[in-house]
């Protein structure tokens, strides 16, 4: 038999190390593809990450540098390059209550250009009822987000619960798409692309960013976010999101301590016992007969505007009032007819406790809705009975008692935050002053004592208990004069 020839049998060889080396070299390049998938996510994770961080540090700076009715605000996105640098936030951005959509302005928050994985800059929206400019005129650890983030089959990434949705988002765009052109502006040299959304961002089934306006206001707006798989695979979409929710806004925020109703120096209890000041100088103005004011309604037709917190005659529990007019009417006018505003919002001049406590109106006008009071029938505008005969038989006279505390004139407290079941999602409630209307604004607030619905529901003399839960101080009846004491 004919053996093999060598040279046969090497080319044999040669063939097996060949196909050998190339399935080695197939498997080096998928691994070194999958490596740089890898690389790419994590550079995008770790740029979204950090511009949410940024976010959150800017929040807390912004207050510290402008008036404490800053709270929680946050920038503009940069839209459109004509009236900013690349990388700053617009001054203005639409309708007030309208959200916001644009590339994240890097500058503003105090970074440099932050890319994704494919090279690309970051977008950025935010929420009307926390943008900085135009910013709303009542906002507070209550205030809803107005976005929300789905995946591509139109389901929420986070609660369906109103109180859960994104008060900001951030978009990473991923690489160029089929259809989407990023040819650069001469706007943006630094993320070399353009303002185009379309060019950038992926709408879906649920979806369409075409028709996020600048004056649609009252909106939610909803954004992608791509799942892993289609990141990688699916050439429809690869946006990646990260959002900031209205929680960890507000976790920040209280950090500073500026809501601590147990701090020495927390505006928000300075504001409370400021209130309660205000109205002891109001009783001390000409005739001085210390009686105090009507409360205001409970229900209102909307929560956000400052007018709308009037006094209403013959009611002693309800919202702490900007309006006093039917109190000081009951006095032939103890101050002018003109100036009948406890607080000046949003104009010349100040407003009676502006000056006579030095009241800050921003803060009060952000958190106007948390304020309630509860007067005594001996200190109620149409009280006849003379200063030293009030509250002097307790309990059969008509003044408060709390945790205790008799001689009461009136209690003010302000709600901390919701706690429980309750919730204060208001636009539920409707502009009608029943008493279930009433009772349930109120139990959204307070907590308190559960006897305390009979003296909310109508005028009358009533012990209060005072819940860890809420914070209130007390205007005191003494011999001769007012003074205020925590309750």
């Amino acid at each position: 038999m004919q053996k093999p020839s060598s040279g046969f049998a090497l080319l044999t060889f040669m063939i097996v190390m060949v196909g050998l080396g190339a399935f080695g070299l197939s498997k080096m390049l998928d691994s070194s593809v999958q490596n740089k998938q890898e690389l790419n996510k994590e550079k995008t994770r770790v740029s979204l990450l950090e511009a949410k961080e940024a976010l959150l540090s800017y929040a807390v700076e912004f207050l510290a540098v402008n008036d404490l009715g800053a709270m929680a605000r946050l920038p503009c996105p940069d839209i459109d390059g004509s009236l900013n640098s690349e990388g700053s936030q617009d001054p203005s951005c639409g309708d007030k209550g309208a959200n916001s959509l644009g590339l994240f302005p890097f500058k503003t928050v105090g970074l440099g250009k932050l890319e994704d994985g494919s090279g690309q800059c970051l977008w950025y929206a935010v929420s009307g009822s926390y943008k900085n400019s135009p910013d709303m005129d009542l906002v507070n650890w209550d205030s809803n987000g107005m976005l929300t983030v789905e995946d591509e089959n139109g389901n929420l990434k986070h609660s369906s619960d109103p109180s859960d949705y994104p008060v900001a988002v951030l978009i990473a765009p991923g690489a160029v798409l089929s259809g989407q052109d990023r040819t650069p502006d001469a706007a943006l040299p630094l993320c070399a692309g353009n303002y185009s959304r379309s060019n950038y961002l992926e709408s879906g089934s649920n979806l369409d960013y075409s028709t996020y306006t600048s004056d649609d206001v009252g909106n939610v707006w909803s954004f992608l976010d791509a799942s892993l798989s289609s990141s990688l695979e699916n050439t429809g979409s690869n946006d990646q999101v990260v959002y900031i929710t209205r929680k960890e806004l507000w976790d920040r925020i209280k950090k500073t301590r500026q809501l601590a109703t147990n701090s020495a120096t927390s505006p928000i209890k300075d504001l409370t016992n400021q209130l309660a000041d205000c109205l002891i100088e109001y009783g001390d103005v000409s005739p001085a007969n210390q009686q105090l004011i009507f409360a205001g309604k409970l229900v209102l037709p909307n929560y956000e505007e400052s007018a709308n917190y009037k006094d209403k005659t013959g009611r002693l529990f309800g919202r702490f009032p900007q309006n006093i007019r039917e109190s000081n009417h009951f006095y032939g006018l103890k101050i002018s007819h003109t100036a009948e505003k406890l607080f000046v919002i949003s104009s010349s001049g100040n407003g009676f406790c502006e000056t006579k406590t030095g009241l800050d109106p921003s803060l009060w006008e952000n958190w106007k809705d948390h304020f309630f009071i509860v007067i005594a029938k001996d200190f109620a505008p149409d009280s006849a009975i003379p200063f030293s005969s009030r509250c002097t038989s307790y309990p059969g006279s008509n003044c408060l008692n709390i945790n205790g505390r008799t001689n009461v004139a009136a209690i003010i407290f302000f709600a901390k935050e919701r706690s429980g079941s309750q919730n204060r999602d208001l636009s539920s409630y409707t502009n009608d002053d029943s008493l279930s209307d009433r009772m349930g604004v109120w139990n959204e607030y307070l907590n308190g004592a559960a006897n305390q619905h009979a003296y909310y529901g109508t005028a009358g003399t009533n012990t209060y208990g005072l819940d860890p839960d809420d914070y209130a101080v007390c205007i005191i009846k003494n011999a001769t004069d007012l003074s205020v004491v925590e309750c």
